[in-house]
């Protein structure tokens, strides 16, 4: 017999799992039915609980379920005509960089010195904070392994341990070779490295290293092809060449892309030391807009062709025969294999566009017609594991998920609030600028709660302003975060646990449009929080004064009623609790208030949600006299709390 509760229910259908692990369904409370899945659609829903795969199958427009008197079974749908479906987009802040895409189809980039992973499950970015100041390099290993270098020389591990190679050295890239070694590149140099025994191998005098396949490189002037030997435990030259032309591209492990200054384009084959040479016009003009990806065989490949003036794709075969295939746009951005019969290929500036491209005829199967773009333009494509298309954009700097007539990934996500830990609340500050409000914090109550850096997470939006105080306070224990908007923080920690999220001194700017954008910031704070926090937890937002003017530049009466908060507390903020902390001008280190003119207004999460049309009827609802006596009152179009003590408890518990 069925289970008395359904794993998942869609509008008449319910779907239980048996005593046996087998499925079954019922529809409108009638006979239980068996549940037959197509065979091998969940091979890549590893992490997916029952009812997600179900979802997932049920919304996949590729099928179709259909319910008979013998069961419920899915059919596979003839396929539509040629498209692109975005099925995910992912907003990242414009100094994000180091995008790194592994073989286990991970998404990473960084911003300062925090690592975000997108994970696809939960549709949300997962922020990791590393123990340096800012994050140069960064890939993931064949076996999942995500190494990063910083700008100090210093190589990052999984485990937490790192290595320094160059004292103030910045590491330019890590070129994995194998599971257990990689290439560690700097300016000028390049070192061999054993992961497996975080061991230095040897020098290797290169700048414009290129990987080959498995524990095989070229390096160039002169063309050199290295394998790694076994018995020496080193890299060896295993063939030479004379060439002296600039490597420029891999076509296959055995053919790549040379270059000269004359702009001649050389096909190089490393398996007969033969070459194919051409002289297409435009092929390499336009060093910024230069993309080429391999065709239908080894001796053939597509190149951009893009001018001021216009744009296309060259798709250039042996004996050097060309067919240009003009395309909107300026130029081509990006391009990339798809299949063994197409390319998919974006163009920028004006007129941005996808395109699928016959690798046999430089067709275009498919323009997307700006639709997908939006005018952004395609700065690189990378295949997941899924199948599905991963596109990075160049401005506002953003990833999209496209699905090529196949299903693509729906965004399911779980919320998973971790237990509160012994005394100690779980923090969350938000745009902390210098951090000095987060050192004065600690110090103060070094004594009375000497582990409390442990339980921090602080984050701020923008770049880096004061490297020693994050170092120190990394010491400490403090998570430190960069790139994390505020108004997303269910983005990048859902499922996770916040009892007191912290945000002082937000600030919109110095122009009127500025300050009248920003108000929309603190009530999009306010419903983050709440996807964070339980009833009884609380937000607090500290305003340069607690005056009317301030709260309509930052309406957090609006913010905290609408989200389903009440003001518990109201109190002074400043140098006198805080000894050490300097309220600093945005994203610089000059200080824009000394004294204790600040007031940190506390707000609690409700166990409901008003629902009254009036915000002041929604207001009084939340309020608990025993608590705090205010009210919300308003001027012109704003509302704000008015409130008379400012001697509110200052307990660090609160």
């Amino acid at each position: 017999m069925a289970a008395a509760t359904p794993i998942y229910a869609k509008d008449h259908l319910e779907f239980y799992k048996t005593p046996n692990s087998t499925i079954e369904a019922r529809e409108n409370d009638g006979d239980p039915l068996p549940v037959l899945f197509p065979n091998a659609f969940f091979k890549d829903a590893d992490g997916l609980t029952t009812a997600q795969k179900i979802e997932r199958l049920i919304e996949d427009d590729a099928f179709q379920m259909q319910i008979n008197p013998t069961g419920v079974t899915f059919v596979k749908v003839d396929p539509e005509p040629l498209s692109l479906k975005q099925v995910a987009s992912i907003d990242i802040p414009l100094e994000a960089k180091n995008f790194c895409y592994g073989p286990s189809g991970k998404i990473y980039y960084t911003v300062e010195n925090t690592i975000f992973r997108w994970d696809p499950i939960k549709n949300m970015l997962i922020p990791k904070g590393l123990p340096t100041c800012q994050i140069n390099a960064l890939t993931e290993f064949p076996d999942g392994k995500l190494i990063a270098g910083d700008d100090e020389g210093f190589l990052h591990f999984p485990d937490g341990t790192k290595k320094q190679f160059y004292t103030n050295k910045p590491i330019q890239n890590i070129l994995p070779l194998s599971q257990a070694r990689c290439l560690i590149c700097f300016e000028n140099t390049c070192y061999l490295f054993d992961i497996e025994k975080k061991a230095h191998i040897q020098d290797l005098y290169s700048t414009n290293p290129v990987v080959m396949g498995e524990d095989s490189f070229l390096t160039d002037n002169p063309l050199r092809l290295w394998k790694y030997n076994e018995e020496s435990d080193q890299y060896l030259v295993a063939q030479e060449f004379d060439r002296t032309e600039t490597l420029k591209n891999k076509l296959s492990d055995t053919k790549v892309i040379l270059y000269d200054n004359s702009e001649k384009t050389i096909l190089f084959d490393l398996s007969d030391s033969s070459s194919t040479e051409y002289t297409t016009p435009n092929i390499f003009r336009a060093a910024w807009n230069f993309r080429i990806c391999p065709a239908g065989d080894e001796s053939s490949f597509f190149h951009s062709q893009g001018t001021s003036s216009g744009s296309s794709i060259g798709l250039t075969s042996s004996p050097g025969e060309t067919i240009n295939t003009p395309l909107k746009g300026w130029g081509v951005t990006a391009l990339m294999p798809l299949t063994d019969s197409s390319i998919i290929c974006g163009t920028g500036n004006r007129s941005s566009r996808i395109y699928i491209l016959s690798n046999e005829t430089g067709a275009i199967l498919f323009d997307d017609l700006g639709e997908l773009t939006g005018d952004d333009c395609p700065d690189e494509f990378h295949k997941l594991p899924d199948g599905t298309i991963l596109v990075r954009y160049y401005n506002p700097s953003r990833f999209s998920i496209l699905k090529l007539n196949t299903r693509g990934q729906s965004p399911y996500r779980k919320r998973i609030h971790a237990p509160k830990e012994g005394k100690y609340r779980s923090r969350l500050y938000v745009g902390e600028g210098t951090f000095s409000g987060i050192q004065a914090l600690i110090e103060k109550h070094e004594e009375d709660h000497p582990d409390l850096a442990k339980h921090i997470t602080a984050t701020e939006f923008g770049e880096i302003l004061d490297r020693e105080r994050i170092r120190l306070l990394q010491e400490k224990g403090v998570q430190i975060l960069f790139g994390i908007d505020g108004t997303k923080l269910e983005t990048y920690f859902s499922g996770t646990r916040f009892e007191r999220i912290h945000w002082n001194h937000p600030f919109g700017g110095t122009t009127e449009r500025e300050r009248e954008a920003f108000k929309k910031v603190i009530p999009r704070f306010f419903r983050a929080c709440s996807e964070l926090q339980l009833a009884g937890d609380r937000v607090h937002v500290t305003l340069a004064d607690g005056s009317i003017y301030r709260q309509a530049e930052n309406p957090i009466a609006k913010g905290a009623t609408n989200a389903g908060y009440l003001l518990i507390r109201k109190r002074k903020f400043g140098v006198t609790r805080y000894p050490g902390y300097q309220h600093n001008k945005t994203g610089k280190k000059e200080a824009f208030v000394v004294g204790d003119g600040s007031r940190e207004f506390i707000f609690e999460k409700a166990n409901f949600l008003p629902d009254y049309p009036s915000l002041r009827d929604r207001a009084d609802s939340l309020k608990d006299p025993e608590e705090k006596e205010y009210t919300v009152k308003k001027s012109n179009s704003d509302y704000y709390i008015e409130c008379s003590s400012d001697e509110d408890s200052s307990s660090y518990e609160d």
